[in-house]
C-alpha cells in the first residue's frame, strides 16, 4: 500500500498570509467601515454586484485599472476592487457600486450609505476620502496599501532578518552548546570531550536546543507581531 507524500511545512511567508487573511476576516466580521471612514455607516441593499446602481453606464477607467484591482488594506479595515463585465467595481463588506472616472478620482456611490473616491498616489497607495449620503464634505484622506503583496514583501524581508539571528543555550553544565537561527533551525552544535561519552548526551543535546529555540520562537513572535502592528494595525495574542 503505496503511503501518502510528506505535506510540505508552510514557510514563514505562507504563514504570514494566512494567519493575515483570518485576522482580515474576522475583523470584516465585526466591523463596517467605509474606505477609512471610522464609524458605522447605513449597509447597502446587499444586491449582487451586476445590479449595482449604475451598472450598466459608466465605462471602465483607462490608464490604471489594472493596477488597482485587488484587496486594499487601511488602518482599520480593507476594501476590494474588481472588475466585472468589463466595469470596476468598489467593494467593502456588503457594501458596493460602480467607480467611474471623474477628474483625477474614481468614483463609486454606494446606496444608503454615501460616496466613495479614490486615486493611486506616487507611492502606488490608494487614497481615498468617503462623504456621508445626505452630506457634502468629503471625510479625511485614507491611504491603504496593496493586501497580500505587500504583506507577502515584508514576511519575505522578516525571513531573511531572521536567517541572520542566532540563539546560542548550553545545557545545565555547561558541555553541550547548541545554536539555532531566527526560524529554529539548528546551526551549530558543540560537544566537550567529557560530555561526547557521557550515557546521557541526548539529553544534554535536547536540554540546550530546546533552550535556544524558545529564545528563537520568542524574537520570531515579538517581530510577528510588530510586522502586524504596522501592516494590519493588529497584533497576535500573547503567548502564554
Amino acid at each position: 500500500m503505496a503511503r501518502p507524500a510528506a505535506r510540505r511545512p508552510l514557510r514563514l511567508v505562507e504563514l504570514t498570509i494566512l494567519l493575515g487573511l483570518s485576522m482580515l476576516l474576522h475583523s470584516a466580521s465585526r466591523q463596517c467601515f467605509v474606505g477609512g471612514v471610522a464609524g458605522r455607516v447605513p449597509r447597502a441593499s446587499g444586491r449582487p454586484l451586476t445590479q449595482v446602481q449604475g451598472a450598466a453606464d459608466a465605462e471602465v477607467p483607462g490608464g490604471f485599472a489594472d493596477r488597482l484591482l485587488g484587496a486594499w488594506r487601511y488602518q482599520n479595515g480593507a476594501y476590494e476592487i474588481k472588475m466585472v463585465d468589463g466595469k470596476l467595481y468598489f467593494q467593502e463588506a456588503n457594501m458596493a457600486g460602480q467607480l467611474s472616472e471623474q477628474g483625477e478620482w474614481l468614483v463609486a456611490e454606494l446606496p444608503a450609505s454615501g460616496t466613495i473616491r479614490l486615486k493611486l498616489d506616487a507611492e502606488g497607495s490608494v487614497v481615498s476620502n468617503f462623504k456621508v449620503a445626505g452630506t457634502e464634505e468629503w471625510g479625511d484622506s485614507i491611504t491603504a496599501v496593496k493586501e497580500w503583496e505587500t504583506l507577502g514583501t515584508k514576511a519575505s524581508a522578516l525571513e531573511k532578518e531572521l536567517d541572520l539571528m542566532h540563539f546560542e543555550s548550553a545545557s545545565a553544565d555547561g558541555s553541550v552548546v547548541v545554536e539555532v537561527d531566527g526560524r529554529q533551525r539548528p546551526a551549530s552544535l558543540r560537544i566537550s570531550p567529557e560530555a561526547a561519552s557521557a550515557s546521557d548526551l541526548g539529553a544534554r543535546i535536547l536540554e540546550a536546543n530546546n533552550q535556544a529555540a524558545a529564545a528563537s520562537l520568542a524574537a520570531m513572535s515579538e517581530r510577528l507581531r510588530e510586522l502586524y502592528a504596522t501592516h494590519l494595525g493588529a497584533t497576535l495574542p500573547e503567548r502564554e
